[in-house]
């Protein structure tokens, strides 16, 4: 299976960058790099990583680089190459600490080849997809590989999958995904069990769009999910967008603290939230606003009290490997959360962008805040940016009890 998928990866690309007869070559080059370090402050009483078991770093740096190549030459026919490599020499955290470590490494990202037809679409290789309308939490997530949702989502890895896309009628698109999951730093060979197909269809009619979709695999019960969202101008000078996406699980992926065994049941989650843009014509220090708000609830996640049982036990030793205090994922330790973001455009500074955001656990009324702010340069081909996070919250708290404090981070992106 696995070299079936590499020839045939093969084969798209000879058809896509292939020129037949005196066709003139229409090749278009785009080529980013990506550079960033920062610094984090440990939470040395943290429970959940005490004597730094889980081996978290103070800084890190890495590089991203990409290259992305289309050609045009053939009727009717567009072909576009896109790969994607990060130089890891000292990351925050392992990725997986049962498998090797990628600080120090060079690993790919993203490799995909697009055949674009003008019936269809046809796309293999490996890439982040991100669905849904949610800007900080993303229920319907289910191709990709963990993504801690504090990271660009340029940074986001995901599995390798074929799409076929075709469209219907004039405003339709059906898309069906055969997607091939490997386990992120251990790389294990597929299994014939672990693939699963993903049909979609959606539309969009005007100010209204909708898709749904279904997860179908033969080793567990299939999943189903949709998104809506509606775009609107309320008055002059706003844009809104609402929406509302959600997906029904009928088989619970995270473990019981106590028991360490799955539970059957519906599992749903869902998410509601908008986003709103001033312009500020006639403002001269200001061009806009952006407030975005975000409600998302997950019955798969923790509740409070096997959150301070999850504590408890590693307390009482019960929990002593680093690998079972991986069981505390982030933002997967209340039922219920709260996002807004606050977004200022060419404040003071033309080319300036600043923000800061808030993200509220319901269960236990800890928060997380960050700030950043990112200058514009070389006719929108170059950013430097800088964020800053703070955890806060009492003691038996996801954000109180978070292996860390605060993390600063510099970044340099620019494109050719």
């Amino acid at each position: 299976m696995k070299y079936f998928f590499l020839i045939s990866a093969f084969i798209l690309g000879i058809l896509s960058f292939s020129s037949f007869g005196e066709e003139e070559d229409h090749n278009i080059f785009k080529f980013d790099i990506n550079s960033e370090g920062g610094t984090q402050t440990l939470r040395e009483n943290s429970p959940i990583n005490p004597s730094n078991s889980l081996r978290l770093n103070e800084v890190a740096m890495f590089t991203r680089a990409g290259i992305q190549v289309e050609n045009s030459s053939l009727p009717n026919t567009k072909g576009m190459l896109k790969l994607e490599g990060i130089y890891a020499p000292t990351s925050f955290t392992r990725t997986d600490l049962t498998g090797p470590s990628r600080q120090n490494t060079v690993y790919l990202k993203a490799g995909y080849i697009d055949l674009l037809q003008e019936g269809f679409t046809l796309r293999i290789g490996k890439q982040f997809i991100n669905w849904g309308s949610g800007i900080f939490f993303s229920p319907l997530d289910i191709i990709n590989h963990h993504r801690d949702p504090l990271r660009p989502l340029d940074e986001a890895e995901g599995n390798s999958f074929w799409r076929l896309s075709v469209p219907i009628l004039s405003s339709g698109v059906s898309e069906l995904y055969v997607v091939y999951p490997v386990d992120q730093g251990t790389q294990n060979e597929i299994k014939k069990k672990d693939m699963f197909i993903v049909p979609k269809i959606g539309s969009s009619m005007g100010a209204f769009s909708w898709w749904a979709m279904a997860k179908l695999q033969t080793s567990k019960r299939a999943q189903w999910g949709g998104n809506l969202s509606y775009a609107f101008s309320p008055m002059q000078y706003v844009d809104t967008t609402l929406f509302a996406e959600g997906i029904i699980r009928n088989e619970r992926t995270k473990y019981n603290i106590d028991s360490q065994k799955k539970t059957v049941g519906d599992f749903s989650a869902y998410l509601i939230g908008l986003q709103n843009r001033y312009s500020l014509s006639t403002c001269t220090f200001l061009d806009g606003i952006n407030f975005d708000f975000e409600f998302y609830t997950d019955k798969n996640n923790w509740s409070n009290k096997e959150m301070i049982l999850f504590e408890e036990n590693i307390r009482n030793g019960l929990l002593t490997s680093p690998q079972a205090r991986l069981l505390f994922v982030p933002f997967t330790n209340s039922q219920k959360y709260f996002f807004a973001h606050l977004g200022l455009e060419n404040f003071i500074f033309r080319h300036v962008k600043m923000g800061g955001s808030f993200i509220y656990n319901e269960n236990d009324q800890s928060y997380l805040t960050y700030a950043e702010i990112n200058y514009i340069f070389g006719k929108q081909n170059g950013q430097l940016g800088f964020k800053y996070n703070v955890f806060t919250g009492r003691a038996k708290s996801e954000m109180g009890d978070y292996p860390i404090k605060n993390v600063s981070q510099l970044s340099l992106s620019l494109s050719f």
